[in-house]
């Protein structure tokens, strides 16, 4: 069809206004307009079934109070064709009074001429066109926000729909599991983390019934139900978090490990170049000791060698303790017995420094297998740090007590059973900037002078080889507290 050509199909029972019609349209310049007439909707509906029609006209007069019911059947039959109403000036406000869906396009009688009919038709047409691919495009919008919808509910990564002030419109399922919360109890409200589009952020997630969860998360600008929003894509990195924190953790040990086994070659060898010579220093003071009576001034000179010598006897031993060169015997051994022993070898220092001892200890506890003398030296050592933490003096409380622990398929099988000692103090406690590295080699919050630093780092040493834990707990300005799990060995139990 020439773009200037149009098939007009009019429906009017009246041939006379039919032949009007017709005159009018012939009478239009360079345009050719081909109209077929009919005297019914059932033969216009045929027609438009087998020709190429434009524009539908309907003669008011033809349908009078049928007219709605004839148009919606035009519109179902042939949804793509305008319909247009022919109509005088007094039939205007009847129309209005019809129920149902009417033509929006009228043709008034009293102003019928060929380019008057020809504007309002193709007005029609052009509008026609415009309503068709709108509904298109508005069913596709419809079907593509559906796709958009179901994309986001059924999205493995947490997605949440947020206004641009802030208020949760919409989240999915694995949101919901994010969260710790159902979406009715955030959908309205506000979303308390930071939306800035095109940027990602990675924040913690506190849950009410949850462990916390780190979440990273992408937002991007979008529409939802015609209007402004963020989309924010959250995924949750909290496995991943922790996995990272415990290599570090792990790298950690790795490094500590090494360092540790270097020093103990280091004190080992070491302790073992200065133990020969000063075995030799000791033994020739003792000799000389015994000819020179106490009187004679060589005598505290003596006893001064002695003592310093004695001094380095046990640094050397300690050393060898962590390098772990001395070798050791284990005994069924209990161990409130050899608490109260270690009393009795520092009583005295205690009693000096106005330290009072509060003992709890569970009766009947099973024995431990271990090393007398090695338990021995960490309970003194403890003890002993414990009075220089109080140089004003202070109480110790010691409590034993037996735990329920798991039972593992080592050749060290345990009974079920632990053997925990606790040593708490009253003193300032420990710093916590440096609570973490007290059990080092060579660490030391005293004087110089005062301590090597090795003591703690043995006690673990000791309570690693008897297959135990130690660790220590504080808080500033309420004092220490050493906790020691030793297990029961099935054999003895």
């Amino acid at each position: 069809m020439d773009d200037k050509e149009i098939n007009l199909l009019l429906i009017d029972n009246d041939a006379a206004r039919a032949g009007l019609i017709k005159d009018a349209l012939a009478g239009v310049r360079g345009m050719t307009a081909n109209i077929d007439v009919v005297d019914g909707i059932e033969k216009g509906l045929e027609k438009i079934a087998h020709s190429a029609v434009n524009a539908v006209m309907i003669e008011f007069e033809t349908f009078g109070d049928k007219l709605a019911a004839a148009y919606e059947r035009m519109r179902t039959a042939a949804p793509g064709i305008p319909v247009l109403v022919v109509l005088g000036r007094a039939d205007e406000e009847k129309l209005k009074t019809y129920s149902g869906e009417l033509p929006e396009d009228y043709i008034f009688k009293e102003e019928l001429n060929g380019y008057v009919l020809m504007k309002t038709v193709r007005s029609a047409m052009d509008r026609n066109v415009l309503m068709l691919e709108l509904e298109q495009y508005t069913k596709e919008f419809m079907a593509s926000e559906e796709r958009f919808r179901n994309i986001i509910a059924n999205n493995t990564d947490a997605m949440v729909i947020v206004d641009m002030k802030g208020l949760v419109l919409f989240m999915n399922f694995a949101a919901e599991e994010l969260f710790g919360k159902q979406s009715h109890g955030m959908i309205g409200r506000q979303f308390d983390y930071p939306l800035t589009a095109g940027k990602t952020t990675e924040f913690s997630i506190r849950r009410e019934n949850a462990p916390d969860a780190v979440a990273e998360m992408r937002v991007v600008r979008t529409e939802w139900e015609g209007e402004k929003a963020y989309l924010a894509s959250l995924r949750d990195e909290t496995e991943r978090k922790r996995a990272e924190e415990e290599n570090t953790k792990l790298q950690k040990q790795l490094i500590q490990g090494e360092k540790l086994m270097s020093v103990g070659m280091l004190a080992s060898g070491v302790a073992h170049e200065i133990n020969n010579p000063l075995t030799i220093i000791l033994g020739f003071t003792q000799i000389l000791l015994r000819h020179v009576k106490a009187d004679d001034p060589n005598h505290s000179h003596l006893k001064d060698i002695e003592a310093a010598s004695l001094r380095c006897k046990k640094i050397v031993s300690q050393l060898l303790l962590f390098a772990h060169q001395e070798s050791i015997s284990f005994d069924s051994i209990m161990i409130n017995d050899i608490i109260d022993n270690s009393l009795d070898l520092v009583a005295f220092q205690l009693e000096t420094g106005n330290i009072r001892i509060e003992k709890k200890y569970q009766e009947d506890l099973p024995p431990v297998f271990g090393n007398l003398q090695q338990l021995e030296q960490v309970f003194i050592n403890l003890l002993t740090n414990a009075k220089d933490a109080m140089p004003g003096g202070g109480t110790i409380e010691i409590s034993t007590r037996a735990l329920a622990a798991p039972v593992t398929d080592s050749k060290d099988t345990q009974s079920g059973k632990l053997i925990e000692i606790v040593f708490s103090d009253t003193g300032p406690g420990i710093a916590q900037d440096v609570i973490g590295s007290i059990f080092d080699p060579f660490f030391t919050t005293k004087a110089v002078g005062k301590g090597t630093g090795l003591g703690l780092s043995v006690c673990q040493g000791i309570i690693d080889k008897h297959r135990g834990k130690i660790k220590a707990e504080s808080a500033p300005g309420k004092g220490a507290t050493f906790r020691i799990q030793l297990p029961v060995r099935a054999d003895i139990a």
